[in-house]
């Protein structure tokens, strides 16, 4: 795994090297292939390719990176899902990125892990495309938009939801689904906008299972009482 990456990192004079990854349970059985950059080149020059700031998936796992991105920046403590505030942080700070669709990576699922447990916690979601979008306004970046508007509708919308789709607390839920429509009112983020969002230039609700299409479509049109309900019989 590193020595390819490390040796795409040297050719390229790549500040980050991407790899594809897949779940694995603990058996070793592989339960989801996660690919990052569908139909991207091998050499990616960030300024021809902003896109790639809302379309990858930001696990730090599958990265290679130059120690010099870490310089005055370090994953924050105490917090869950440091990696999305973290490593678009570093991103912006490429030129060049590399690139293989080899699956490297083995993400191992343990059914007690904490990325199985989904609590009110999940607002550290809500707080680090928070930080992100600082980031990203201070960034060379900084006029455009477009980009850091995927970056919110990705993760600070769809990623969001897909964990609170998981949360048994009724109170958590409402909760956090109170701070999500906040976030999308507070960055103008619209229900038409969510429907229309594109991800590596396809539609990404059409992209997904006929499950998650209906989840999303009903939170989206305010059906949370509907959605409990569901998640209560599951």
């Amino acid at each position: 795994m590193f020595e390819e990456m490390y040796d795409l990192a040297e050719k390229h004079s790549a500040e980050m090297v991407i790899c594809n990854l897949q779940k694995v349970d603990e058996q070793g059985t592989i339960t989801q292939k996660l690919t990052q950059l569908p139909g991207f080149p091998e050499k990616i020059v960030l300024e021809d390719h902003l896109s790639v700031f809302s379309d990858i998936s930001y696990f730090a796992c599958n990265k290679l990176f130059s120690n010099v991105l870490f310089e005055g920046k370090r994953f924050k403590k105490g917090i869950h899902f440091e990696d999305i505030e973290l490593i678009p942080q570093l991103l912006l700070e490429c030129h060049t990125l590399a690139f293989t669709p080899a699956f490297h990576y083995q993400y191992l699922e343990r059914q007690d892990s904490i990325s199985k447990s989904h609590t009110i916690k999940g607002l550290d979601i809500l707080d680090a495309v928070e930080t992100v979008g600082k980031t990203f306004e201070n960034s060379r970046f900084s006029g455009h938009k477009t980009a850091l508007k995927n970056f919110q509708i990705l993760e600070g919308v769809y990623t969001f939801l897909a964990y609170l789709a998981f949360v048994q607390d009724d109170k958590d839920f409402y909760t956090m689904s109170t701070k999500l429509d906040d976030f999308m009112l507070s960055k103008g983020l619209t229900t038409k906008e969510m429907l229309q969002f594109n991800r590596f230039g396809k539609n990404y609700l059409l992209s997904l299972p006929l499950k998650k299409k209906l989840y999303y479509l009903l939170y989206f049109f305010g059906f949370k009482g509907l959605i409990r309900k569901l998640i209560s019989r599951n």
